[in-house]
C-alpha cells in the first residue's frame, strides 16, 4: 500500500521512467470524490484508482493533463507484460499505453493510460453490440501478443488443475446457484472433471505462449477510432493461446449464435497467430487445444465463479459455454 504522502513523488518517479523524461514534473493530481477522501483521510492507496495529472516535460514548459489509471499493490506481473510490450507499435496497440511504474519494497505503482470515449466498455451484462467484426478486431490484435512468446513457455507451467478441487467448485456452485448450475450444466461439468486424465493430457504437448488469462468482455474494449483494448493483466501468464480465445468467445456470445459466430474466429485466430509468428499451424492440433480450453473453461474459470453472486453476466456465461461445448467439442 502507498501512503498518500508519498503518492506524488512516486507517480512522478514512474512517469519519467516510463515516458524517459528526467526533468518531467508532477503539478496536480485530480482524483475523483471517493479516492480524494481517502487521501483526505490519510488511508494507504492500494487498488485502482482514475486520476487526472497535471505535468511539465521541462521547467517552464506548457502544462498538459494526462487521463491516467494509476494500480498500486504488491503484484508485479502486470509491470512486467507492459514493460515487455512498450516499444514495438504492432503489439502495444492493444495494450493501454503505459505512462511508467514504480516499485519499492516490493509496492508496485503502475500508471497506463485511462481510455477515453471508449466503446463496448463495461457491457458485461449486455453484448449485442459485440458484432462479429469487433471480435474479428480484438483476435487480429491479440496476435501479435500470442506470437512474441509462442513455444516459450517454462515447463513448470504446465499440469491439470486438480481434480477434486474442481468438483468441488462445480458441486458448491449446484448447491448455490442451481438456476444458473442446473442439472445438465453439473452433469455435465462433472463428467468432464471424471475423464481430465484422458483428454488433458495431450494439451502437454500443444505449444503454449504468453496469455492475458481474463481475455473477457469484462477486460476488454475499444477506442473512439475502433482500436482494440484490453486492460488488466494481472491474471497474465502461460497456456495455450486458445484460452484466450475461449474467454472472448464465451463473454461475448449470447446463447443460440450462428454457427458461423462459433467457428470463424477459431479458425481465424489460428491464422493470425500463424503470420504474426511466420509458422504454419496444424488445423487438427489447433482445433484439438481449443477443445481442452473449452473443457477447462467451464470446469475451472467459469466454475471458479460460481461461489460469487448470481447475476445475468455469470447465467449467460455459464449458458454460452455449455452450450459451445456441446456443438463444438
Amino acid at each position: 500500500m502507498v501512503r498518500p504522502a508519498e503518492l506524488p513523488a512516486r507517480i512522478q518517479a514512474a512517469l519519467r521512467d516510463g515516458l524517459d523524461a528526467s526533468s518531467l514534473e508532477l503539478m496536480t493530481i485530480r482524483a475523483g470524490d471517493t479516492f480524494a477522501t481517502a487521501q483526505r483521510r490519510d488511508e494507504p492507496f492500494e487498488g485502482v484508482a482514475a486520476l487526472d495529472l497535471t505535468i511539465t516535460d521541462a521547467p517552464g514548459a506548457v502544462e498538459r493533463v494526462l487521463p491516467v489509471v494509476v494500480k498500486a499493490g504488491r503484484d508485479a506481473r502486470e509491470v512486467d507484460v507492459y514493460r515487455r510490450f512498450s516499444g514495438p507499435a504492432a503489439t502495444h496497440g492493444l495494450l493501454p499505453a503505459f505512462y511508467g511504474a514504480h516499485i519499492a519494497d516490493e509496492e508496485t505503482l503502475l500508471v497506463i493510460e485511462r481510455i477515453q470515449n471508449a466503446i463496448l466498455q463495461d457491457t458485461a451484462d449486455d453484448v449485442a453490440a459485440w458484432h462479429p467484426p469487433m471480435r474479428w478486431r480484438m483476435i487480429d490484435a491479440l496476435a501479435p501478443i500470442h506470437a512474441s512468446g509462442l513455444g516459450q513457455a517454462p515447463a513448470a507451467e504446465r499440469g491439470a488443475p486438480d481434480a477434486a478441487q474442481l468438483l468441488g467448485f462445480i458441486d458448491a456452485g449446484r448447491r448455490r446457484l442451481p438456476r444458473i448450475v442446473t442439472p445438465e450444466v453439473h452433469r455435465l461439468a462433472s463428467g468432464l472433471v471424471d475423464t481430465i486424465g484422458d483428454w488433458y493430457p495431450p494439451g502437454d504437448a500443444l505449444p503454449r505462449t504468453l496469455v492475458h488469462g481474463d481475455f473477457t468482455v469484462r477486460n476488454l474494449c475499444f477506442r473512439a477510432d475502433r482500436t482494440p483494448v484490453a486492460y488488466d493483466w494481472a491474471h497474465a501468464g502461460w497456456d495455450m493461446p486458445q484460452r484466450d480465445l475461449v474467454d472472448l468467445l464465451a463473454s461475448t456470445l449470447q446463447p443460440g449464435a450462428e454457427q458461423a459466430a462459433l467457428r470463424e474466429p477459431v479458425e481465424r485466430h489460428r491464422l493470425a497467430l500463424g503470420r504474426a509468428a511466420g509458422v504454419e499451424l496444424d488445423p487438427d492440433a489447433w482445433q484439438q487445444g481449443f477443445r481442452i480450453q473449452l473443457r477447462l473453461g467451464l470446469v475451472d474459470r467459469v466454475a471458479r465463479q460460481w461461489a460469487g453472486a448470481a447475476g445475468p453476466y455469470l447465467a449467460r456465461l455459464t449458458a454460452v459455454t455449455t452450450e459451445l461445448l456441446r456443438r463444438m467439442s
